[in-house]
């Protein structure tokens, strides 16, 4: 096998990057308003949710804003709400922090591709292997307030399990322990905490549920804004 030098390594993320740069300037030609106004301004304004607990997403964002050749600004906004908001509004280029997919593109917002995704998880009492919607058919599944896009579908009655929600992670594991419920769908950091807290519950992957992805918002526009932001994020997937 060929060994690559570190020269044709810093090569190609050099060309890589006049590659980005290329398509968020508009390779030249006249580039859209949102481009130009970042540019002439030297910052890219992001509004980034307080609630997020994703790293890579400041990585991603100073990888856009090295590809535009500005600084990231960041604005505080208080949940995905918002961050969308100050978007709408103007006071932002890109809302990120943890917005899901499926939530959609609100009327004058283009959402980018997917940057990360975060799989459901179910804890349940030690010995109970259940980890599908179908086995808890009739039972109990309570939900984490952080599973934001988790919905159990409709069924016919009494063949789909109830869903319940609880105040406090003390709560659910009390739930689950006394049989109040059966399992506790939730992300994996979240799932990892309360397994650990308690030898007698369990977690495990609840399969056949769609992970929930998780985008970038900007402003609806016709340049390249968006197809520059999409590289950058696909170029990031591709050096994991």
């Amino acid at each position: 096998m060929r060994k690559i030098s570190k020269k044709q390594i810093w090569i190609c993320l050099a060309a890589a990057s006049l590659t980005l740069l290329g398509l968020l300037s508009g390779c030249g030609k006249k580039s859209s308003d949102i481009v130009k106004d970042i540019q002439d301004r030297g910052t890219v304004r992001v509004a980034l949710c307080e609630n997020s607990s994703l790293t890579q997403e400041k990585d991603l964002i100073t990888k856009i804003a090295g590809a535009l050749a500005v600084t990231p600004e960041y604005v505080k906004a208080a949940d995905q709400t918002e961050a969308v908001n100050l978007v709408k509004e103007g006071s932002a280029d890109i809302a990120v922090g943890m917005i899901p997919k499926s939530r959609g593109a609100e009327e004058g917002t283009a959402l980018t591709v997917s940057y990360a995704s975060n799989s459901y998880y179910v804890v349940t009492r030690r010995g109970d292997y259940s980890n599908s919607l179908a086995a808890y058919a009739g039972r109990n599944l309570s939900v984490s307030s952080d599973a934001k896009t988790f919905q159990i579908p409709s069924g016919s009655e009494g063949n789909m399990p109830v869903q319940t929600f609880f105040s406090s992670p003390q709560d659910t594991m009390n739930a689950l322990k006394s049989g109040d419920t059966d399992g506790y769908v939730c992300h994996l950091d979240e799932a990892v905490r309360l397994a650990g807290s308690d030898d007698a519950l369990q977690f495990q992957n609840l399969l056949a549920v769609e992970a929930e992805q998780y985008v970038m918002v900007i402003k609806k526009e016709t340049g390249r804004f968006l197809g520059g932001i999409n590289s950058v994020v696909d170029e990031a997937a591709k050096t994991k």
